[in-house]
């Protein structure tokens, strides 16, 4: 092994031909953030770069939020930020991954439980400790929507390609869907075109069957 920084993997597996590491330090696939930045969505990744950016302490958003869901603050200000001329200093981690299946996550701003995971639909419970974002780690795409409790929730940009919904205190249990208006409107034209078949096929079948 010759990575630098090779005392973040473990062995997995291993036979004559295939050796699988582990990450110990990844994080869990959903967690939340206390804070979130704005910033357009072609600088994240030289952001993500820098050493101020610390992915269990912020999100970074590509649109900001009037007013405000949860704690947003404006590139290169506030809380987070830390001057490039300054000393950089490593934070402790803060963000615990529960299982070794990544489906439950804690942190100071609270606990994510991945409760199922499909396909078209995912379903979370969630409990914050205080305002923060909840932070998913699949790809971001507009067919997808965001039910915080039922209620209809916008599913900002995050982190380059990635997903985040602002959450208030307490507990709550979030659904994320997909809903594709493609999607939908192929479903019920394979439906029909089924249904149509099956007349057809009825009709001939009543034809040949009808006396002669």
């Amino acid at each position: 092994m010759v990575w630098q920084d090779c005392e973040r993997f473990s062995a997995a597996f291993a036979d004559e031909e295939v050796r699988i590491y582990r990450n110990e330090t990844a994080l869990p696939r959903a967690y939340l953030v206390p804070l979130a930045v704005t910033l357009p969505q072609s600088e994240h990744v030289k952001q993500m770069a820098e050493r101020a950016f610390d992915p269990e302490r912020m999100v970074l958003i590509e649109t900001p939020v009037t007013p405000p869901a949860a704690p947003t603050e404006g590139i290169g200000t506030g809380s987070w930020y830390q001057a490039p001329n300054e000393p950089f200093e490593a934070r402790p981690a803060i963000v615990q991954t529960l299982d070794p299946t990544g489906r439950g996550s804690q942190s100071p701003a609270g606990s994510v439980t991945i409760a199922s995971y499909a396909g078209t639909r995912i379903d979370l419970s969630v409990r914050a400790t205080q305002p923060a974002w909840l932070f998913l780690g699949d790809t971001y795409d507009p067919a997808w929507r965001a039910y915080v409790d039922g209620q209809p929730t916008p599913i900002h940009l995050a982190n380059a390609m990635f997903r985040a919904v602002p959450i208030l205190t307490g507990s709550h249990t979030v659904t994320f869907r997909y809903e594709s208006l493609t999607l939908g409107r192929g479903a019920t034209l394979s439906l029909a075109t089924g249904f149509a078949t099956l007349l057809i096929a009825l009709i001939g079948i009543a034809k040949r069957l009808r006396p002669r």
